[in-house]
Order: C-alpha cells, then structure tokens, then sequence
C-alpha cells in the first residue's frame, strides 16, 4: 500500500449485509502498512465492520472524492495502550479536535486498524 500520510482525509468503504458499499471520509494515521481511524463506537461504519471486516480506503482530496487507488483492507478493532497510543496520535494530528468533540458530547470511541488485504 503507499503512503497515505500526506493526504488529511481518507475515505473508507464498508459494506452492509446485502453487498452494497457506504463511502465515509474518517481522520486516520498510518504507520508502515497499517492505518488506524476512530468513530464512536455507536457508528454505522463501526457496526459494519464488526459484521463484515473487509473493507476498502482510498486518499481523498479536499472535495472528499477519492484522489488514489482504492486499496483492499481488513478492519480489527484495537484495545488497551495500543488504543489509547493511536487515539492520542490521531488526535495531536488534527489538533486535538476529536478529544474535545468527545468531551463535549461525551462519546465512547473504537480504534480500527485497517491491514492491507
């Protein structure tokens, strides 16, 4: 997989139950081959993906429409330290803007970690 870094946004494809694909743009870092998102636990796409791993991220440009290849992943949710490491990651890179929406609006929130496919 190349490296997405560069890009702000990424856009992530989960799939429902009956096949068909759900676009959403998610904040995300990657390290080495691996990108790691957070939502709310309550989300769809955290839903979908508990029910269905596979998935697909493409770079997206500032419009959120796909600027690279779609690439293939797989989505594991991540817990304990590790969790917390890339929560805190994510949130230095945007500014920490996603800790204080949470605190604010008090969410609970998933790491995933999507592995190349």
């Amino acid at each position: 997989m190349q490296d997405l870094s560069a890009y702000r946004v990424l856009l992530l494809e989960t799939f429902k139950r009956d096949g068909s694909g759900v676009i959403t743009p998610v904040w995300f870092i990657q390290e080495g081959e691996v990108i790691y998102v957070s939502t709310p636990s309550v989300t769809w796409k955290a839903r979908r993906l508990r029910a269905n791993p596979k998935a697909r991220i493409a770079g997206a440009d500032a419009a959120e429409q796909a600027a690279t290849d779609w690439f293939d992943v797989t989505g594991r949710f991540v817990e304990g330290a590790e969790a917390q490491r890339i929560y805190d990651a994510i949130d230095k890179r945007y500014g920490g803007y996603m800790s204080r929406f949470d605190a604010e609006h008090q969410f609970t929130r998933v790491i995933i970690a999507l592995d190349p496919a």
